[in-house]
């Protein structure tokens, strides 16, 4: 008889349960682990056992099966996943940070609703790493090859214009350098990659300008800038996807985790759906 474990209590290991995806790490990606060891990783990551972090990570994937069962009860989105521009072999690799690492995100809600109603017509394969800003993204471009992707959907942005010590404030990244990237990376998937790319907005920060932490532990992200940044992909990107003007306009709350950073389950689901409604039409 299998022994029942209780996952951890601790809500930070939780949140790094959900959010770490270590086969996208870039050095784990150089470096391959075996999967025992990337459980092991993992569950010193959470500071608790391997049977608990184990246990924890199969309820998040019920969850994840759970928000997709609900997904495709909305009218309407069957159809959508039946008019994605994706080739029976496609691979598409999802690009980002943490809200595309998520384990109840919208690439891993994407991939299991590919195999729920086409039966893995198309392939995901999510490199999204949290805390990444898009001159880590430029930095991975030859990972990103060797996967050999036909599209590839990014979302990045969030954290560079994220500050660490409430003082100073200094973001990761200036706007001008995030648009250069932004530019560099699609010049990049174009002419390294082969591959057709459409560019997400990042969805809007909950609450812009609060701190979490104090002193030189304290993080937080600057205010407006995800606005500015949605407005440059939006007027730079004809392939794009504009998640953060439908986040911004929904109406009612449960749309974001506590953080004000990380969209909910909901939230997750509202960005995937209006990812379904804008891919047909980008790929006609």
């Amino acid at each position: 008889m299998k022994q029942i474990v209780d996952p951890p209590e601790a809500v930070d290991a939780q949140m790094v349960a959900r959010y770490t995806n270590l086969g996208a790490f870039p050095l784990f990606h150089r470096f391959p682990l075996t999967e025992q060891t990337k459980r092991i990783v993992l569950a010193e990551m959470m500071s608790c056992s391997v049977a608990q972090a184990s246990t924890f990570v199969d309820y998040l994937s019920t969850q994840a099966r759970a928000s997709v069962a609900l997904l495709l009860e909305e009218a309407g989105v069957v159809e959508l996943l039946s008019l994605l521009p994706f080739k029976n072999g496609t691979r598409v690799l999802t690009v980002g940070d943490s809200i595309t690492a998520d384990r109840l995100g919208w690439a891993e809600l994407m991939s299991l609703a590919s195999d729920e109603v086409s039966r893995s017509a198309f392939t995901v394969v999510n490199m999204g790493v949290g805390g990444q800003t898009s001159a880590d993204v430029i930095s991975q471009i030859d990972l990103y090859a060797d996967l050999e992707p036909d599209w590839v959907v990014l979302m990045v942005g969030t954290n560079d214009f994220r500050f660490h010590t409430d003082e100073t404030r200094a973001t990761m990244l200036s706007r001008s350098e995030t648009e250069r990237n932004l530019l560099l990376i699609r010049q990049l998937i174009d002419d390294e990659l082969g591959a057709r790319s459409v560019v997400v907005t990042p969805p809007p920060i909950a609450r812009p300008g609060v701190t979490v932490g104090a002193g030189a532990r304290s993080v937080g992200w600057s205010e407006g800038y995800d606005a500015s940044l949605a407005e440059f992909i939006r007027s730079e990107f004809a392939d794009h996807i504009d998640v953060h003007s439908v986040l911004e306009e929904a109406v009612g709350d449960g749309l974001y985790e506590e953080d004000g950073v990380h969209p909910s389950a909901q939230g997750q689901r509202l960005i995937l759906r209006t990812m379904l409604q804008r891919l047909p039409l980008i790929g006609s």
